[in-house]
């Protein structure tokens, strides 16, 4: 007779109560010449005798759980020695001339599972302080997965032992959905929250042993008022994901499902799939990022997609080994007429030319309503950026965003993507070129792009590139132009002196310009370049409201034109950064000269790494302690602030019911405890 356990996989303790029958029954040696029925098999009851002889394993089992122990003596086991739910160990020399026997359950799961019953067997007060006090130790955890099934025949402990342990704890955070201009700094109610996350995936795992703790887990998840389900870092295994699809699936108020960095691989993907087929989903925003998922978990995905009951907007799928094969099968599914993605991140494959144009194609057919797609830290070259130009030129192209930074783009593949934001039928707003191969070559193109009345670009990254002041120029010139929209526009990490910062600032004090935000950290902007930007941000013109010149070389005298720039009421900056300068306490005193002056209107200030002593903190304190200061956040890591400044500081805070200030970064300091 052959009995097929997987008739009756209901759950993870039929399974084990099925596997315990037929390793007793089948290979106990009191039992090896019987000739049992398949009713016999298929019954959950064992003879009396063996019930007795389970009740002393089950104390030997959980006792071992509960003391670490896993290898028991002949005396523990006596009576039991030839059961095959024990496996000989070597013998153990107790004496020169004596040796034990030693014995361990045939698997650490059946200890588990006869510790679970042995659970089961206590009265209700005691089971339900055992189960809350060890509920979060990971030692327990498969122990009450067991017990969890167990439970579903014992009338007298009521399932609510382990769903009353079920966290409502919420918070609010940032959707993290900075992957869109839209919905940066959207705010969600997220659960569980970060202490609870480990407790809440124990109680999902025991819930999917029984149908009734599923269905008061899911009530109870209802009631609680959150839309945003976070396991982010947690390391889930495919089971994991099972467990957690199971539960919440009828859980209709989650919109998002945060899964970033697990490692789960395509079977996990595959779990996950299902809950976006689920009619009654409501999901709309998945990360998976960082889960091995590969080409065959994009397949899953691709199909999921494809699927009518499939709400989702957007995806994440960074760092996940894809190749053009999956890029290829996600492109087709895209195209999908039920498809609703509307953005897609494709961040840190292995996405060749060859899939950017797989792509291509899909953003070209007018199915398609992708809005975003971030490619960046691929390696689609020149070619992919041409087959991705020629697509956003294409009129069925909805597109906005597109992120290609890190792709090995040289000037050639600027001047690509230049001629397609110059066209009238493309609708891109941000474009991202950071860390490419871009000259001043590259720079000149684009800046005769955006120049064009018909490029409607209001972004655009260009950091971690070899563009110089020559490009700096174009660039200048070109935001210098009425028929430019560009109101971000990144230069960090290039080759930029103070020549081409004198460009920039020439052009941000024209009235045509619209530039609100400019990036030019990490170059060498030195002193002068400061000064050239500190007389335009003076001008009546300028629109400017964050400069970033972190890491360009810039000492007090730099710092001093721009505190006396800040100080204008022409001025309208908001954020200024200038981590990793050289500005000292001079610098500091001028600056803090500036924001306690009722004509600046700096919210944000970045002082960090600035050779900053308690000095420069003590007049910081005193401009942050003036009614007229409005700055809201201070960062002076990395400095050299002492605990004498650090108390100049709390005191301001303290002191003055007024401060504004919300944030205070003083981390990699010389404050000790006392400070």
């Amino acid at each position: 007779m052959v009995l097929r356990i997987s008739a009756y996989r209901r759950n993870l303790t039929d399974i084990y109560k099925k596997a315990v029958k037929i390793f007793y029954l089948r290979h106990n040696e009191e039992f090896r010449d019987e000739d049992f029925t398949r009713e016999e098999f298929e019954s959950d009851d064992f003879p009396p005798d063996v019930e007795e002889k389970f009740k002393k394993l089950e104390k030997i089992a959980f006792e071992g759980i509960k003391d670490g122990k896993l290898v028991f003596g002949v005396n523990e086991v006596r009576g039991m020695e030839g059961s095959a739910l024990f496996h000989r160990l070597l013998d153990r020399e107790t004496t020169a001339l004596k040796r034990e026997q030693q014995f361990c359950f045939i698997h650490l799961t059946m200890q588990e599972f006869f510790a679970a019953r042995y659970l089961a067997n206590m009265n209700e007060t005691e089971l339900r302080n055992f189960v809350s006090m060890n509920i979060e130790d990971g030692k327990w955890q498969l122990v009450f997965q067991f017990l969890a099934g167990l439970m579903n025949e014992k009338e007298n402990l009521p399932s609510e032992i382990i769903t009353d342990l079920l966290p409502v704890e919420t918070e609010v955070i940032e959707s993290h959905e900075e992957w869109t201009e839209e919905t940066r700094g959207r705010k969600v109610t997220s659960w569980p929250t970060k202490d609870k996350r480990r407790l809440a995936v124990t109680l999902f795992k025991c819930v999917n042993e029984s149908s009734e703790m599923k269905e008061i887990v899911q009530r109870k998840l209802q009631q609680i008022n959150f839309n945003f389900l976070n396991f982010i870092y947690f390391g889930f295994t495919p089971v994991d994901c099972a467990s957690v699809v199971t539960v919440i699936r009828n859980v209709q108020q989650i919109s998002h499902l945060e899964l970033d960095s697990h490692g789960f691989g395509p079977l996990g993907c595959l779990e996950i799939c299902k809950l976006l087929k689920c009619s009654k989903s409501q999901l709309s925003w998945l990360n998976l990022a960082g889960n091995r998922l590969t080409d065959e978990g994009a397949k899953y995905l691709a199909e999921a997609i494809n699927n009518n009951n499939c709400q989702l907007r957007t995806l994440n799928l960074w760092g996940n080994n894809i190749s053009e094969i999956g890029a290829q099968l996600l492109a087709k599914a895209i195209i999908n007429n039920n498809c609703q993605l509307q953005t897609i991140g494709l961040s840190g494959n292995n996405i060749t030319a060859t899939g950017a144009q797989y792509l291509a194609e899909a953003i070209n057919n007018d199915n398609c309503q992708l809005r975003t797609l971030h490619l960046s830290e691929n390696n689609i070259s020149d070619i992919g950026a041409q087959r991705l130009a020629k697509a956003i030129n294409n009129s069925n192209c909805q597109l906005r965003t597109s992120d290609l930074s890190r792709n090995n783009i040289s000037d050639i593949g600027a001047q690509h993507l230049a001629e397609a934001i110059n066209n009238n039928n493309c609708q891109l707003r941000t474009l991202d070129l950071s860390a490419n191969n871009i000259s001043h070559i590259g720079a000149q193109h684009l800046a005769k792009a955006i120049n064009n009345n018909n490029c409607q670009l209001c972004t655009l990254y260009l950091a971690g590139n070899n563009i110089s002041d020559i490009g700096a120029q174009h660039l200048a010139e070109a935001i210098n132009n009425n028929n430019c929209q560009l109101r971000t526009l990144d230069l960090s990490g290039n080759n930029i002196s103070h020549i081409g910062a004198q460009h920039l600032a020439k052009a941000i004090n024209n009235n045509n310009c619209q530039l609100c935000t400019l990036y030019l950290a990490g170059n060498n902007i030195s002193d002068i370049g400061a000064q050239h930007l500190a007389e335009a941000i003076n001008n009546n013109n300028c629109q400017l409201r964050t400069l970033d010149l972190s890491a360009n070389n810039i000492s007090h005298i730099g710092a001093q034109r721009l505190a006396k720039a800040i100080n204008n009421n022409n001025c309208q900056l908001r954020t200024l950064n200038f981590s990793g300068n050289n500005i000292s306490d001079i610098g500091a005193q001028h600056l803090a000269e500036a924001i306690n002056n009722n004509n600046c209107q700096l919210r944000t200030l970045d002082l960090s790494g600035n050779n900053i002593s308690h000095i420069g903190a003590q007049h910081l304190a005193k401009a942050i302690n003036n009614n007229n200061c409005q700055l809201c956040t201070l960062y002076l890591a990395g400095n050299y602030i002492s605990d004498t400044g650090a108390q100049h500081l709390a005191e301001a805070i303290i002191n003055n019911n007024n401060c504004q200030l919300r944030k205070l970064d003083l981390i990699v300091n010389s404050i000790t405890e006392a400070g």
